[in-house]
C-alpha cells in the first residue's frame, strides 16, 4: 500500500517538475505594464507578507500565501493581468541572534574555559511572517518526536541545530556572519516556493536591509519623506527591552510574548517609619533615605479605602536603593530590575540591592497609607499575591476589590491559618471595609462585598468546584461596574466625580506630593531572541506618531474604503487605530536599514515593511536580482536613486523637515531633490508607468495575527506617502494553520516544513489539502488524510481521463480528440433527461465555482465545483451503466475541459499537464481559459430546475437500493434456500409541503430576506467593547483558551452591541409557540431578541423596509403556524390547543410535550432548510411551491428505479414491478386525537395509505416493499 502511494506521488512529482520547467521556459508570470494596451479594471495586484529568512518555510507561510496564489490563478484564468511578487524579508534580529549565538559557541569550541551558550529552549511556531530564530526546517518533514528531540533534546547548540538541519558541518563556521544567512536561505524559499507553483514574478523578488541597496533607497526615502511630514519624533518612551541586546525588543525580536505592550502601574510609596522597620531591615534605621513598601496599583483612586497590605508570605523580596533622593524601595527584585531601566537608579539598567529576605520577614510590619482615614497599616500575607506581576507587594481595598474582601474574611474565620502565617488576632481590628465609592445600581452597597456574598451563597449549594472561576468573574465585573459606573464619595476635591474622570487626577496628585511614582512593566513575559527575559524601559529613541489624530482620521478614511472580507476583522482594525499611540521604529542592534539622518540606528522590521508593495510595481526595473547586485532593466545605479527620483516616480511634490518646534535639537532629514543625468525623463516615464498600471494592492492576505500591528501600520503609512487613489484596496487575514486538529508546533512535533510535505504528498495535493482547510479568519486544518486522499482522486482522474480519451471503452466509444482553441460546445436542445441533468450540474458547478472563487472562498470553491462536478459524472455514469450505453462524447469532452479548469486555480500544475499534453490545447491553462457562462436569469431558473431533479432522483435511486437491502443472517443460523419471487414497490410521494411547513418557509422568508443575511446566519454581530475584542483571539498564544461557541449569551458589558445570529432568534421566535397561540404576542425576551435583530437588518444589512412592522408579522405568523401544526397532527380535527378544565397533573406534563413537538418538528424543518439555502447560497430554497413535480419524474423514471433495486436484490426474482403514488398533503396521522384523550384506544381511522405513506415529505419519498412467491 505504502509503495502504490509513493508511487502515485513520484508520478505527480514528476508532472509537476514537468510543467514547472515549461512555465520557467516560457517566463509564464512574468509580466509588464509597458507590454500592455488595456484599462486598469483588467488588472489584480496580490501580495502576502514576505516570510522570514532564517530558516526553511513552512506549511503555515503556504497556507496564507496559498489564498494569495489560488486568487492570482483564478484572476489569470479570468483573462485580467495579475501580478503576484514575493520578496524575503532580513530584518530584524533573529538572523543576528542566531548568528552571534554560533560565534559563541565556535569561541567556547576553541577556549573550554569560557561560558556555554545558553541551550535554545523549543518555541511555538506562528504561521505568520516571521518564525523563531531556529526555523531552519528539516527536509522529511514531520516526525512523531518533537523537532528539538529530533535534534537531540532541549540543551541543544546553535551548531547542533544547524548540522541537524542538513547543513554540512564544514559550512556551520560561515554563520556567523549574518549576510550569509540572508544569501543562504533566501533563494531556498525562492525554490520551495516556484516548486510550490507559485504564480510569482520573480524578477521583482528582493531581500530587505542593506543587502539590497535598491531595496535601502527605497525605505531610507521613505523614512526621509515621514520625518519631512512631521510623524517621526525623537524622545524618551516606555518600551519592551532586551537587556542582553541593549534596545527595544520589538514585536518580530521576541521568540515569545509578540503583541505584548508596556503595562502602566501607579506603585504607592507605602513609608515605613524608622522605629517600625522589622528584623530583616533594621540596618537601614541611620540610613537618610527614606523606607517604603512600593505597591503597585492599576487603581489608584481607590487609595482612600486602603485597609492594609498584602505580601506573599514565600515571595523573595529585596531593599533597593533609588536615586539620591528618592528612597529605598522595598518590592521584588523582578521590579526593581524594570526600576532600574525607567531611570529611577543612580545607574540605568544597574539594581542596587541592599538586602534580601522574604515575605514573611515582613508579616506585621507597619506602614504609612496615603489617603486612607487610616493613620498606619499593616503587612498581611496573602496566597494570590504574585511574583511576576507587579512588585509583589499589593494594596487592599476590600470595598471595591473582590480578592481584598476575599482574603481578610478568610484571615478572620481561619485562625489556623493565622497561627500559620504568624498574624496576631488583635492585627485583625481596623480591617473593615471603608465605602469611597457609590456605584450604579448598586447604591449604598460596597460593590466587592456583594459580589463575594454572591459567591458564598453560590459555594454553599453548589460546593467549592468552580471557586476560582466565580472569583475571577467577581473580579473583572466588580471592575468594570466601579469604574464605569461609579462615582465618588470622599471628602475632598474629586468628591462626586465620575471614577473614570478621578483616576487619572487623583494619580497625577499622588505623584506630584511624592506619594507615588509611575512603573511600567510587559503586560505578560516577553522573551527576546538572545534568551533573556525583557523589562520595560525608558529608552531615548525614533518613533512613528501614530497617536497623531489627523493621520488617524486618513487611515480610518482608507479603512472604510478597504474590504477586509470578515465585519470582526474591521471592528479589530478600528479598535487597533484608535488604540495605537507611539511606535519605536529603531534600534541599534540586527539587520536593517539605516535611519537616513541617524545612521547610528537601524529602522525596526515592523517599519520598513509598511508600503514594499509599492517597490514590487517597479523591482524589475532597477534591480538585476534579489540581492540588487547589478543594475536592472534600465540600468540605473543604486546610488543614483535619490529622494527626488523616488518623489518623481511615484508622482509626489518633494518635501523639506521643517523640524520639531517641541524639540528644535534633534536631527533633520535632508533629502536630495536632485534627480541625477543618469536616470533619463524616458526612465521616470517608465517606472511611473509601473507603478500606476498596477498600483494599488488589490488585496493583500496576512495571518490574523499581525492585524494589529503590521496590516494597521500598512494602512497607516499607505494614507501618509501616498495620495488617496493608491490606498490598498483590500486585506484579507486568515486564521492559523492547525495539522490534524493540533496546534502546528515544532516542540510538539506537529509540523511540516513546505519541502517536507511536498515531497511527502506532491504539490497538487499538498495545494489541494491548504484549499480544503478553510476559508474563515478562524484557524484551519490541513489534514494529512485530505492530502493522502488528494493523492488518489488525482491520479485516479488522471488515469481515467488517459483511458477515456485514448480507446474505446464500455463508457465511451473513443477516441476523444478536442478542440486545440476552444471549449466544446454542448446543443442541450438534442439531449434526453440524464444528459441535460448532467449538462445542468456542469454548468452550475461551473457557476457555483466562479461566485466561491470570486468571493474567496476555495474549500467551497472546490466542493461546489471540482468535487460538484466529478459527483456529476459518477452519477451520470451510473445511469448509463444501468441502461448499458456509453456516455455522450459532447458531454465527456465538456466534463474533461471544465473539471480540469475547476480544480487549475488550486492544483495548477496538475491541470496544466492535463491541459497541454492529455487535451492536446494550443495555450496553458493559467491564461484566460476560464469559460463564459451564460448567467441570464431564465438560464439558471432552468439549470437549478434540472440539477434539483437530478439530485432528487439521484437520492430516490439510492433510496430505492437501501429499501430492498435485506440484513445477512444472523452469526451461525444456517442460511435458508431463497425461493424465486415477485417484487412489487409502491413509491409514496408528497409534491406539495405541509400547511405548516409553508408557514414555516414564510417564516424564514422573513428572517433571511437576502443572500446577504444568509452569509451571517449563524454569525453573531461583530462588537469591539473590551469583552467581545477578547473573545476575538487574534493572537496565537497556546496558553489562551478558545472561545467556546454555543448559545447566546447577553453581554453585561453596558459598551457592547454585539447581536445574536439570525439562527439562534429563528429558534428562539419558534420555541415561543406557545406563549404566541394562547396570548397572540411574544414573550419579552423573545421580542428584545427581535428588536436586536431588525437593528442588525437596517444597520448591517440596509434593509430598513423589511423591518417596518415585523414583530406584528412574525407573531402572527408563529401563531398560524401553531395552528396549522395543532389541525396537521389532528388531522383537521382541532385547531386549538389548551388546557381543559380538569385536566389531570399528567394530561397538563402531556399538554406540554406536544407543545415541544410541534415546536421542534417545525425547528427541525426550519433547520434543515436554512442549512440548505446556505448550502445553495440562494433564499430560493425558501419558495413554498415545488419547482417540479417528484410524482412526474418518478412515473416516467420507474424503469431505472427497478434497474437500481433489480442490482440490490441478492435473491433470486420474477417481476419487479414500480408504482408511485401521490399522497395528498393534507393527509396525517391523527396523533393530537389520540394523546389529548386517553380513553380512546382506536387508532387513526384506517385508509388507502398504509402508515409508511402518511410520513411521506417533499424530497424524501417512502418505499412499501411487498414480495409473493413467483408463479
Amino acid at each position: 500500500m505504502a509503495d502504490n502511494k509513493r508511487t502515485r506521488v513520484d508520478q505527480l512529482l514528476d508532472i509537476e517538475k514537468a510543467i514547472t520547467k515549461v512555465w520557467e521556459d516560457e517566463k509564464a508570470f512574468e509580466v509588464d505594464a509597458g507590454d500592455i494596451e488595456t484599462e486598469r479594471k483588467d488588472k489584480v495586484m496580490l501580495t502576502f507578507p514576505f516570510p522570514y529568512m532564517n530558516g526553511a518555510l513552512h506549511l503555515g507561510h503556504a497556507f496564507s500565501l496559498s489564498k494569495a496564489d489560488f486568487a492570482a490563478g483564478y484572476n489569470a484564468m479570468k483573462g485580467k493581468y495579475v501580478l503576484f511578487p514575493l520578496a524575503f524579508h532580513c530584518t530584524g534580529m533573529p538572523i543576528s541572534a542566531a548568528a552571534l549565538k554560533i560565534e559563541r559557541e565556535l569561541k567556547s569550541q576553541a577556549n573550554p574555559t569560557s561560558d556555554s551558550p545558553k541551550p535554545i529552549e523549543p518555541q511555538t511556531q506562528s504561521a505568520s511572517q516571521e518564525p523563531d530564530e531556529n526555523d531552519l526546517g528539516i527536509k522529511q518533514g514531520r516526525s512523531k518526536k518533537s523537532k528539538t528531540l529530533q535534534k537531540g533534546g532541549p540543551n541543544m547548540t546553535q551548531m547542533e541545530i544547524m548540522e541537524k538541519s542538513g547543513i554540512p558541518k564544514e559550512d556551520i563556521p560561515k554563520f556567523i556572519d549574518p549576510q550569509f544567512w540572508v544569501e543562504y536561505f533566501s533563494p531556498i524559499g525562492q525554490k520551495d516556493l516556484t516548486t510550490f507553483g507559485s504564480l510569482c514574478d520573480w524578477r521583482r523578488s528582493f531581500v530587505t536591509t542593506e543587502s539590497n541597496p535598491y531595496f535601502d533607497s527605497f525605505i531610507r526615502w521613505q523614512f526621509n519623506r515621514l520625518k519631512c511630514m512631521g510623524l517621526i519624533k525623537f524622545g524618551e518612551r516606555p518600551c519592551v527591552y532586551a537587556q542582553t541586546d541593549r534596545q527595544p525588543c520589538a514585536d518580530h525580536d521576541r521568540a515569545e510574548g509578540e503583541g505584548v505592550i508596556p503595562q502602566e502601574y501607579t506603585i504607592i510609596k507605602l513609608k515605613v517609619p524608622k522605629d517600625k522597620l522589622p528584623e530583616c531591615l533594621s540596618s537601614l534605621k541611620d540610613d537618610p533615605e527614606e523606607v517604603f513598601f512600593g505597591a503597585a496599583t492599576l487603581r489608584p483612586e481607590t487609595m482612600y479605602g486602603q485597609t492594609n497590605c498584602w505580601i506573599g508570605y514565600d515571595v523573595n523580596y529585596g531593599a533597593f536603593r533609588l536615586k539620591k533622593g528618592e528612597g529605598i524601595i522595598i518590592c521584588t527584585k523582578r521590579a526593581a530590575l524594570n526600576l532600574a531601566f525607567q531611570n529611577k537608579t543612580e545607574e540605568y539598567g544597574v539594581v542596587d540591592c541592599i538586602t534580601m529576605f522574604t515575605g514573611k520577614d515582613l508579616i506585621g510590619c507597619e506602614c504609612v497609607p496615603c489617603l486612607s482615614p487610616l493613620k498606619t497599616i499593616r503587612m498581611l500575607p496573602f496566597a494570590g499575591v504574585n511574583e511576576t506581576k507587579g512588585t509583589g507587594v499589593v494594596t487592599s481595598v476590600p470595598s471595591d476589590a473582590p480578592d481584598d474582601w476575599w482574603g481578610i474574611e478568610e484571615l478572620r474565620s481561619k485562625p489556623d491559618l493565622r497561627t500559620k502565617w504568624g498574624v496576631k488576632d488583635e492585627w485583625m481590628n481596623n480591617l473593615d471595609a471603608i465605602r469611597i465609592i457609590d456605584v450604579k445600581g448598586y447604591e449604598g452597597k460596597m460593590i466587592a462585598e456583594v459580589f463575594c456574598r454572591q459567591i458564598q451563597e453560590t459555594i454553599e449549594k453548589e460546593g467549592t468546584g468552580n471557586l476560582q472561576a466565580l472569583k475571577q468573574d467577581a473580579k473583572k465585573e466588580s471592575y468594570r461596574h466601579s469604574f464605569y459606573g461609579g462615582t465618588l464619595i470622599v471628602d475632598g476635591p474629586y468628591q462626586n466625580k465620575s471614577i473614570t474622570d478621578a483616576k487619572n487626577l487623583i494619580r497625577d496628585d499622588l505623584i506630584r506630593d511624592n506619594y507615588a511614582l509611575l512603573y511600567y512593566e510587559p503586560e505578560k513575559r516577553v522573551m527576546s531572541r538572545s534568551g533573556d527575559e525583557c523589562v520595560v524601559a525608558i529608552t531615548p529613541q525614533w518613533y512613528l506618531d501614530y497617536g497623531n489624530e489627523d493621520w488617524k482620521t486618513k487611515t480610518k478614511k482608507a479603512l472604510d474604503n478597504c474590504n477586509v472580507f470578515f465585519p470582526e476583522v474591521r471592528h479589530i482594525f478600528e479598535y487597533t487605530i484608535d488604540w495605537l499611540k507611539e511606535w519605536g521604529c529603531s534600534r541599534s542592534f540586527g539587520l536593517g536599514s539605516r535611519l537616513p539622518w541617524d545612521n547610528s540606528v537601524l529602522i525596526e522590521s515592523l517599519s520598513d515593511s509598511t508600503i514594499y508593495n509599492a517597490y514590487y510595481t517597479i523591482a524589475h526595473l532597477l534591480q538585476g536580482d534579489m540581492f540588487g547586485s547589478k543594475p536592472g532593466l534600465l540600468g540605473i545605479k543604486a546610488e543614483d536613486l535619490t529622494d527626488g527620483v523616488w518623489d518623481a516616480i511615484f508622482g509626489l511634490t518633494p518635501m523639506d523637515d521643517k523640524g520639531d518646534e517641541h524639540n528644535p535639537k534633534i536631527a533633520l532629514a535632508t533629502p536630495n531633490h536632485t534627480i541625477p543625468a543618469s536616470v533619463t525623463t524616458e526612465h521616470i516615464a517608465r517606472l511611473q508607468k509601473e507603478f500606476k498600471f498596477w498600483y494599488p494592492t488589490d488585496v493583500r492576505v496576512s495571518g490574523k495575527d499581525l492585524i494589529r500591528n503590521h496590516l494597521t501600520f500598512y494602512l497607516f503609512n499607505h494614507t501618509a506617502i501616498f495620495p488617496e487613489e493608491y490606498w490598498p484596496k483590500g486585506i484579507r487575514p486568515n486564521g492559523f494553520l492547525c495539522l490534524n486538529g493540533e496546534k502546528m508546533s515544532k516542540s510538539t512535533g506537529n509540523f511540516y516544513t513546505l519541502e517536507g510535505a511536498i515531497e511527502q504528498f506532491s504539490t497538487s495535493s499538498v495545494r489541494l489539502a491548504l484549499a480544503d482547510s478553510g476559508d474563515s479568519w478562524d484557524d484551519a486544518n490541513f489534514l494529512t488524510d485530505t492530502a493522502d486522499k488528494g493523492i488518489l482522486r488525482l491520479t485516479k482522474e488522471l488515469a481515467w481521463i488517459e483511458t477515456i480519451i485514448k480507446k474505446p471503452t464500455e463508457e465511451s466509444t473513443g477516441p476523444l480528440v478536442f478542440d486545440p482553441d476552444n471549449l466544446c460546445v454542448v446543443d442541450a436542445s438534442k439531449l434526453g433527461f440524464f444528459e441535460k441533468v448532467f449538462n445542468a450540474r456542469m454548468d452550475r458547478a461551473v457557476s457555483d465555482a466562479d461566485n466561491a472563487y470570486s468571493k474567496w472562498l476555495f474549500r467551497e470553491a472546490l466542493t461546489r465545483g471540482f468535487y460538484a462536478i466529478c459527483d456529476a459524472r459518477d452519477a451520470y455514469r451510473e445511469i448509463c451503466s444501468q441502461e448499458n450505453k456509453a456516455m455522450n462524447e459532447d458531454l465527456l469532452r465538456k466534463f474533461i475541459e471544465l473539471s480540469t479548469i475547476l480544480i487549475a486555480p488550486i492544483c495548477r500544475q496538475y491541470a496544466d499537464h492535463v491541459w497541454r499534453h492529455e487535451l492536446k490545447k494550443a495555450k496553458s491553462i493559467i491564461r484566460g481559459s476560464w469559460p463564459v457562462m451564460d448567467n441570464s436569469a431564465q438560464k439558471v431558473a432552468q439549470d437549478e430546475s434540472l440539477v434539483e431533479q437530478g439530485n432528487y432522483f439521484s437520492n430516490v435511486l439510492r433510496d430505492a437500493r437501501l429499501s430492498v437491502t435485506k440484513k445477512a443472517p444472523a452469526k451461525g443460523k444456517a442460511k435458508e434456500p431463497e425461493k424465486k419471487k415477485d417484487v412489487e414497490c409502491v413509491v409514496y410521494v408528497r409534491d406539495e409541503y405541509f400547511e405548516w411547513q409553508q408557514i414555516m418557509l414564510t417564516l424564514l422568508q422573513e428572517l433571511f430576506p437576502n443572500e446577504k443575511a444568509l452569509e451571517v446566519a449563524h454569525s453573531e454581530s461583530p462588537c469591539t467593547c473590551e469583552d467581545c475584542i477578547k473573545k476575538m483571539d487574534v493572537e496565537e498564544d497556546s496558553d489562551k483558551p478558545k472561545e467556546k461557541k454555543g448559545a447566546w449569551e447577553p453581554s453585561t458589558n453596558p459598551d457592547c452591541i454585539r447581536q445574536p445570529s439570525p439562527s439562534y432568534i429563528m429558534q428562539a421566535i419558534v420555541k415561543d409557540m406557545k406563549t404566541v397561540h394562547w396570548t397572540r404576542a411574544f414573550s419579552h425576551e423573545v421580542r428584545l431578541l427581535i428588536e436586536k435583530y431588525e437593528t442588525r437588518l437596517s444597520s448591517e444589512f440596509g434593509l430598513c423596509e423589511a423591518v417596518n412592522g415585523m414583530t406584528k408579522r412574525l407573531e402572527k405568523r408563529i401563531f398560524d403556524l401553531a395552528t396549522a401544526s395543532i389541525a396537521g397532527k389532528s388531522g383537521g380535527k382541532m385547531t386549538t390547543l389548551t388546557i381543559p378544565e380538569g385536566s389531570t397533573p399528567a394530561q397538563a406534563k402531556e399538554l406540554t410535550k406536544l407543545w415541544n413537538v410541534m415546536a421542534g418538528d417545525s425547528l427541525q424543518f426550519g433547520v434543515f432548510m436554512l442549512d440548505k439555502a446556505i448550502k445553495a447560497s440562494t433564499v430560493t430554497v425558501f419558495d413554498t411551491k415545488r419547482v417540479f413535480s417528484e410524482s412526474q419524474i418518478l412515473t416516467e423514471s420507474r424503469t431505472q428505479i427497478a434497474q437500481s433495486m433489480q442490482k440490490s436484490i441478492k435473491t433470486p426474482i420474477g417481476k419487479l414491478e414500480v408504482q408511485v403514488v401521490s399522497v395528498p398533503a393534507t393527509l396525517t396521522e391523527d396523533e393530537l386525537s389520540a394523546k389529548l384523550d386517553p380513553s380512546n384506544k382506536t387508532k387513526p381511522a384506517e385508509s388507502e395509505f398504509p402508515p409508511v405513506a402518511l410520513r411521506a415529505v417533499p424530497n424524501k419519498p417512502k418505499f412499501k416493499i411487498t414480495e409473493t412467491e413467483a408463479q
